[in-house]
């Protein structure tokens, strides 16, 4: 399936799923993510001599914004927090951006905060609502775009935590939530390289506390279906889970690096940051439960942005976390 065919199945699939009646809000267009062109040959590397990519991969829930009750997160709710996004990424410049807890609303605001960044995804359930949520990728498309290539004939997708991936809205019996991925393969321009990104979010508060562990098998199987060049990997999400917390869920990634535990391991953890990454907009003590993982790549750096922008304390219920990795390439 190219693209284009792509495209056209979420855009059948929105208006298959859409409200009909005249007053419904219209939110097709977060379905189908942005309009690209894929050229035929990819540009040549700008820099076809470099050996070594670089990526800053950031994952960011940054709280629902709740169209129903607006309020209801008072002085931390959407409305005043949102000028804080554009600021942040500004300073930081990732080059790939996980985020998680996207609405409608959402995503119509970050086009215009963060310019410099496309975005692909689709919404968890897929009903066309303003409630609904998406795990989409942003990426700096000055550094980076969408390149298929290899065996696998498509460039991005999604998939379902649940024992029906393909379907969506479907979920395991006991989650409070579905759940899903976002992924997308991404060609840096400087060295001409690939890489496979994938972002999620995993289940939290549903009535069977395995749930979290059959999605992170489903996530692994998943991925290893979809990396089928086995190219360097970078995996972004709100695990809802520290890195040892039972019921065990990480045994299906052990595989990968987990970019913060293994920076603070060496160095003396010069590098790494072992801040909360969620605070609750300052409820909680914290918990470390955003992670970034990779493979092939090496970390370089992580970082809990933690860091006040337009006097907006809490930028979300989840600080971003940004991990800078490198990675050999092969001339």
């Amino acid at each position: 399936m190219n693209i284009k065919t792509l495209f056209l199945f979420l855009i059948a699939g929105t208006l298959l799923t859409a409200g009909c009646g005249d007053s419904d809000p219209d939110f097709s267009e977060f379905y189908k993510g942005p309009e690209t062109e894929e050229p035929e040959t990819p540009d040549e590397p700008t820099d076809p001599d470099a050996t070594q990519m670089t990526v800053k991969a950031m994952s960011f829930n940054i709280r629902y914004a709740n169209s129903n009750n607006p309020e209801m997160d008072g002085e931390n709710r959407w409305d005043y927090r949102k000028v804080a996004f554009g600021p942040m990424i500004d300073e930081q410049q990732p080059t790939v951006i996980g985020v998680q807890e996207a609405r409608p609303i959402q995503l119509s605001y970050l086009e215009t905060a963060w310019p410099d960044y496309k975005w692909l995804g689709v919404g968890r359930r897929n009903n066309n609502s303003a409630n609904d949520e998406f795990v989409p990728v942003f990426y700096r498309s000055s550094e980076v775009e969408p390149a298929s290539g290899g065996r696998l004939n498509v460039d991005w997708g999604y998939f379902w935590l649940s024992d029906t991936p393909s379907i969506p809205g479907s979920a395991y019996e006991g989650s409070a939530q579905p759940r899903m991925a976002t992924w997308v393969i991404l060609r840096h321009k400087e060295t001409g390289a690939r890489f496979f990104f994938i972002n999620t979010h995993i289940d939290v508060n549903g009535t069977d506390d395995q749930v979290p562990v059959k999605q992170v098998i489903v996530l692994k199987e998943q991925i290893d279906r979809l990396n089928v060049d086995n190219l360097p990997l970078i995996l972004t999400g709100d695990f809802n889970k520290t890195l040892y917390a039972q019921p065990y869920i990480f045994g299906p990634l052990e595989e990968m690096t987990n970019v913060r535990d293994y920076l603070s391991r060496i160095d003396n953890g010069r590098n790494s940051d072992n801040s909360p990454t969620y605070q609750g907009f300052g409820s909680s003590s914290g918990l470390i439960v955003d992670h970034i993982f990779c493979s092939v790549f090496i970390p370089e750096k992580y970082a809990v942005i933690k860091k006040e922008y337009e006097g907006v304390k809490y930028i979300s219920d989840h600080y971003p976390i940004l991990g800078t990795l490198t990675c050999t390439i092969d001339k």
